[in-house]
């Protein structure tokens, strides 16, 4: 049809795929080192249900484009990247999702500034847009946009 950057055509999404992709991704993930996933394996311990639920595993593989072996390192990149990000907060945050309320207030007010907005529209590949307002730059840390950042 056309070309766009990044884009390929997805794969059939069948159920037996999708078992396959998922218990691939499992088999990748207990290869890596216990050093290098330390947060991913306290995450699974936090809240096992959300970390090997299949929506939260799915969003890696499909960002992956279903790669079993590039998706078990980006989750554990994940855990590690939110761990820093989040340094300062209960370690029980690292097993769910981040709500508003746990963000501190500078990065409230920089999301209800509207500096970071994501289109109603996806991109021709389906995949979410984010904006920022560079004009509305309104936060006083770095580490309170990576917050807000990690909230959209």
């Amino acid at each position: 049809m056309f070309d766009v950057v990044g884009f390929r055509h997805a794969e059939e999404e069948t159920d037996a795929f999708l078992t396959t992709q998922l218990a691939e991704l499992d088999r990748q993930l207990q290869r890596i080192s216990f050093s290098r996933k330390r947060d991913y394996d306290a995450a699974c311990k936090l809240n096992p249900d959300y970390v090997q639920g299949r929506k939260f595993r799915l969003a890696f593989l499909r960002s992956n484009r279903f790669d079993p072996q590039k998706a078990a390192g980006t989750i554990v990149n994940h855990f590690h990247l939110k761990k820093r990000v989040f340094a300062d907060y209960p370690n029980e945050l690292q097993g769910r999702e981040v709500k508003f309320t746990d963000l501190s207030p500078d990065a409230r007010e920089i999301v209800e500034a509207g500096y970071l907005q994501v289109s109603p529209s996806n991109d021709a590949a389906g995949r979410a847009v984010l904006f920022y307002a560079t004009f509305l730059k309104r936060y006083k840390t770095v580490e309170s946009l990576k917050q807000a950042i990690w909230y959209f």
